[in-house]
């Protein structure tokens, strides 16, 4: 059932990306099962590149496999400009990580997007921010951000356990 709602999500334009593939429960079953857009290669596979030859290989394979697919590839964890030129020089030109942000709240990333949105409009050359757009600093240190929102997923998961069956 949960295949058949995730089909019909997608045939109406929604992209869905395998989240830490490589890791725990996402697997190429999923890919081959579920209509997939994306895949976001978890950061234990990125932080010990490019100076483990191992881990160059695997990391090369995960990005070569996903573009033959026809799949989005991201990489999460990126931190440094070695590890972003590797990624770049495979062909995976979207990335994630605190090479170029650190996590922040909504309010703070909004402003953020306004701002590059009318850099953008006010350019007489059609600008378009890149995929490498750095990050501002978050108003709350990024360790508290997370666990507020972890605190808060944890919330309403326990709300949803204490509600009653829908009928």
């Amino acid at each position: 059932q949960a295949e058949q709602r995730l089909d019909a999500l997608a045939a109406v334009g929604v992209r869905l990306a395998l989240d830490d593939f490589g890791t725990g429960y996402s697997s190429l079953g999923h890919l081959h099962r579920l209509p997939i857009s994306v895949i976001k290669i978890d950061r234990a596979f990125i932080m010990h590149v490019p100076q483990n030859p191992r881990a160059c290989r695997l990391l090369t394979a995960i990005v070569q496999m996903g573009l033959g697919l026809d799949k989005g590839v991201i990489a999460e964890g990126v931190e440094t400009e070695q590890q972003l030129e590797f990624l770049r020089g495979l062909g995976c030109e979207t990335i994630q990580g605190f090479l170029r942000g650190r996590p922040m709240p909504a309010t703070h990333f909004g402003h953020l997007l306004a701002g590059q949105l009318a850099e953008a409009s006010a350019s007489p050359l059609r600008h378009r921010p890149t995929k490498f757009t750095a990050l501002a600093p978050p108003e709350r240190p990024w360790h508290e951000t997370c666990a507020t929102t972890r605190a808060a997923h944890r919330r309403r998961q326990a709300g949803k356990r204490n509600r009653p069956p829908s009928s």
